[in-house]
Parts: C-alpha cells; structure tokens; sequence
C-alpha cells in the first residue's frame, strides 16, 4: 500500500525517564548512538516517505533545531501541541488530523525499530488499516491487542506488567499504517471526543471504541527487532537488542 506521508508523535514528558528528560526530550535519547527520533526519520525518508510532520510538546526547540526541516528528499514540518503536560497522545493525532485524512504512517515517537518493521508493511497490496504489533508476553505492559484468526482486532487494552497472555494477544508496536477513507474516519471520531472533553487518553482507545464500525488489522512482525522507550531499563535492552 503506498503512502506519502508520516506522522510522528513526540510531544510527550518522559516522566519515567526523568531527570534525563528534563534537558533532553525522550525521542532524542540515543541508542547505539542515534537519537530515536532520527532513528524513525531515517528510515520513513529511505521508504519513500514525501513529508513527515512531527507533533511536539516537551522541549519543542530542541527538537526542532537538532532535526530541521528535511531529511534526505523528505520534508519535516512540525505542529506544536502547547498542551502536552495535560493532554494524551489522541490529541496530538487529533492536531495532526489534516495528514490523517490524506492516508498516513503513524509512528509514536519513543519506538526505536529496523526499517523491515515499516517496509514490510508497506508491501500489502490490500488497502486496509494496519497495525504493527509483535506478541504480547508477560513481562510488557502498555497496549495488549486481541485479534481473531483473520487476523482482524477485536480488542485492544492499557494492561501492566504481568498480564496474562493467550495466543491471539500482542504488542501494540505503536505504528499504523491509514488509508485515507479510514484516516476521515478517525478524524472524525478523534473530533468528537475533543468537542466533549476527552483529550487525555491514548490514541489506541479511540480506535479501540470504533473497531465494530470499521475494522482495523494487525500485521504481526514476527520478532524483528523494536523496543518501545519508556525507562533506563528500556535504553539497556535497546542497546542490547540492537548490538546483534
């Protein structure tokens, strides 16, 4: 499925992460030596990716001044969400909506992966919402997906460490891949819940609580290598998976 353009979202504190993030926003902490936010660019310009919009909250000038405005032949254009430290990541996607709607990559800004995880996935000649995902195990916490045997999402859930696991639960990876038709759709639904209030919430609720008026896929990247960045913990295994 082609796409042209990317959203990624890096606007968050980093609380977990503190006092590092105090002077450095979370997307910048390096592993093996790049920043991660460089890390997702790299890779989005390498694929093709036309123009990549970054929201951006916590520290917004030193990202926009160690990033600037291309990488390679791809343009990087910014929206600030000034309303970070009360706010979630649906409605940092919801000031991205304009991008939503043509049909975009989301990529959540503290995941630091190999260019396969996005390349295979652009590779699906059926255009269909897709999200990455890798299986849930025990030890992960954050977004559990549930899919049924066509691979369709049937449930998504915020669950902490030591959750139980079946075999059809995985690991939101935090990267989507939106057709347009789709992209007016969220648009849509991300609107009404800013008209009414509920902007602190993860973007994955959203599309959780629409998943029966359209369907939405995984596409499971069986073990390739990824690790979401939310604690030192997390640098260490980063720095350890991606030293092989």
């Amino acid at each position: 499925m082609s796409v042209k353009n990317a959203v990624i979202l890096a606007a968050g504190l980093g609380r977990r992460l503190m006092p590092t993030t105090a002077s450095i926003p979370k997307v910048m902490i390096s592993v093996k030596g790049k920043p991660i936010l460089v890390n997702a660019l790299e890779i989005l310009s390498s694929l093709g990716i036309e123009e990549t919009v970054i929201v951006v909250g916590h520290l917004k000038d030193f990202i926009k001044e160690k990033i600037g405005n291309e990488m390679g032949d791809m343009k990087i254009s910014y929206i600030d969400n000034d309303f970070y430290s009360s706010t979630n990541s649906m409605y940092s996607l919801w000031m991205a909506r304009k991008f939503i709607e043509k049909g975009t990559l989301i990529v959540e800004g503290d995941v630091f992966f190999e260019k396969s995880v996005i390349g295979d996935m652009l590779k699906y000649k059926v255009c269909r919402p897709l999200l990455c995902v890798d299986k849930f195990r025990n030890d992960l916490d954050g977004a559990m997906v549930t899919s049924d045997d066509n691979k369709k999402i049937i449930g998504i859930d915020i669950v902490k460490k030591g959750h139980p696991a079946s075999a059809n639960n995985y690991k939101s990876m935090g990267i989507w891949l939106i057709p347009p038709d789709y992209g007016k759709l969220l648009s849509g639904w991300l609107n009404e819940n800013v008209k009414k209030g509920n902007v602190d919430v993860y973007c994955d609720i959203i599309i959780r609580d629409n998943l029966e008026k359209s369907p939405v896929f995984i596409h499971d990247t069986n073990g390739k290598k990824w690790v979401e960045i939310d604690s030192n913990e997390d640098i260490e295994l980063a720095e350890y998976v991606f030293s092989k």
